[in-house]
Formats: structure tokens, C-alpha cells, sequence
């Protein structure tokens, strides 16, 4: 029996990842355990969603229901900073970054759909925050309210968490290949309070942002202002309909201002990476 939550969580990976590998059917049994993962959360699976990284196999999901699979784990505590992860949105980013993560890697400041479902999503709408807000500057906006432990904003802790480690561990799925390697080895490796979680934000920082201020200013940027078709009417549809019609949309703030935002987002993440 699992003596803490965290072993508890990596049990219950472990039991739908034995399901996934039962229904067969020519799939990736980690893929299908970040879909089911994903599936709880409605918003996740929604026709945005799908059209980001596609539809989840409603299929796989009745199966492992007959199965007598079910939601047993939603939150978890996180290794170091004590914060509730939630387990919906880390299957989701998972999910995203290992359909669609061929881009991420830090070779250039483009950005992919796989970013959007993760941090880039979560950075867009803290943009939405920011212009919302009584606060000038984007930079001193950043250092007082992004990645925060306090429960509250659209991008606390909590996200830059969920986001870091969902990319970290997809990543290491998609490009690792050892065999018998799976998700879960991935999650127990990935959540243990000592080793490499401990390197959380820093592998984050350096293997997605390039490990430098300029490029991790450049890639917050370029999701801000960038990205194929879809990325753009997505992120002009999020801010319009969360911030309302007359929201000052990215492209239109001068250089400086925009700028000023994105460095304190890479010096945020900086810092988190030590």
C-alpha cells in the first residue's frame, strides 16, 4: 500500500498505464494515460483542444472504465515546493508536448501548438491579468504576481509547475528511448524530493528557453505575438473573450513595453532555475 500521496499518485499511473497496455489496439500506452488523465478535465477535451493536438480515444476511455478504472487521484503535492498539483492539467500538457513537442527544444525562438497547451497558454493569459490590472509596468507585474505560491492568478506556482514538468517528462518520453522505459518510470523518477526534481525548473529553463535571458524574452515574446494561424486566432479569441473586446492585444504595445513583460518573465523563470 502507498504510504504518502505522491506514492499514491504513481500507483494510480501505474494501474492505468498496465489498462492502456491491456487495450492494445496499436497505441502508445503513454500517450493513453495521459489522455485519460486529460479526459477528466472537460476543458481539456474540448473542440479548441482538438483542434490544438486532437481528440482523446473515447474508445480507450470506455474501455478503462469497464475495466472498473477511476478518478482516483486528482491532486498531489509537489516534491519541493509542497504546492497541490493537479493531475488533470498535467495529463493535458503531457499530452500536448509528446503529440506535438518536435519544436520545443531550444535550437530557436519558434513556438508550437505543444507550447500553447502548456506554459504558453498560462503566459497568454496572464498578459490578459496584467492589462487588466492598475500596474504600468510589465516587468514589476511579473515579479510581484507571476508563478506565486498564494492561490490566486492565472499563472501561479502551481502552473509553472505543472508546465515544467509536464514538458520535462513528455520530452524525456519522446526522445529517450529505453527499453521498458515508460510514463511511469518517468513520473517516480520525475517526483522523488530528492535528485533530479530538485533540477525541475533549471532543465525547464535551459532545454525549453535556452538557458538565457535574452532567448527565454525572445520565445515569451514570439508566443505573445507569433505562431502559425491557429496560435494567433486562439490567442486573440482568449483575450477578447476573458478580458473583454477592447483589450490592448500584444502586437499593438511599442517594442519597450512588450519587452519590458517578457524580460520579467525570463527573469522569473531564471530565478525559479537557480
Amino acid at each position: 500500500m502507498p504510504n504518502t500521496p505522491r506514492e499514491a499518485f504513481i500507483a494510480y499511473f501505474r494501474k492505468i498505464y498496465d489498462l492502456a497496455k491491456s487495450y492494445g489496439h496499436g497505441k502508445d500506452p503513454n500517450l493513453l494515460v495521459m489522455e485519460w488523465l486529460r479526459k477528466e478535465n472537460p476543458n481539456y477535451n474540448d473542440i479548441k483542444w482538438g483542434e490544438l493536438i486532437g481528440n482523446v480515444d473515447d474508445d480507450w476511455i470506455s474501455y478503462a472504465k469497464g475495466k472498473g478504472l477511476t478518478w482516483e487521484v486528482s491532486t498531489f503535492p509537489d516534491a519541493q515546493f509542497n504546492v497541490q498539483v493537479h493531475a488533470a492539467h498535467l495529463g493535458a500538457c503531457m499530452n500536448g508536448v509528446y503529440l506535438k513537442g518536435d519544436k520545443l527544444v531550444a535550437t530557436g525562438h519558434e513556438i508550437s501548438r505543444a507550447d500553447v497547451v502548456g506554459w504558453g497558454g498560462d503566459w497568454i493569459t496572464f498578459y490578459g491579468d496584467w492589462r487588466d490590472s492598475d500596474v504600468d509596468s510589465g516587468y514589476q507585474y511579473c515579479q510581484d504576481s507571476l508563478a506565486k505560491a498564494l492561490d490566486k492568478g492565472t499563472f501561479k506556482l502551481r502552473d509553472m509547475i505543472e508546465d515544467a514538468d509536464c514538458y520535462n517528462i513528455a520530452m524525456n518520453l519522446r526522445t529517450i528511448k529505453k527499453p521498458g522505459w515508460s510514463i511511469v518510470d518517468e513520473i517516480a523518477l520525475n517526483l522523488q524530493p530528492r535528485g533530479v526534481y530538485q533540477s525541475l525548473f533549471n532543465r525547464f529553463y535551459h532545454n525549453r528557453f535556452g538557458g538565457t535571458k535574452a532567448s527565454a524574452s525572445a520565445i515569451a515574446k514570439e508566443m505573445l505575438t507569433g505562431g502559425e494561424a491557429i496560435i494567433k486566432a486562439g490567442r486573440t479569441l482568449l483575450l477578447e473573450k476573458g478580458y473583454g473586446p477592447f483589450i490592448k492585444l500584444p502586437f499593438i504595445l511599442s517594442d519597450k513595453e512588450l519587452g519590458g513583460f517578457c524580460d520579467g518573465f525570463a527573469d522569473v523563470l531564471r530565478q525559479l532555475a537557480g
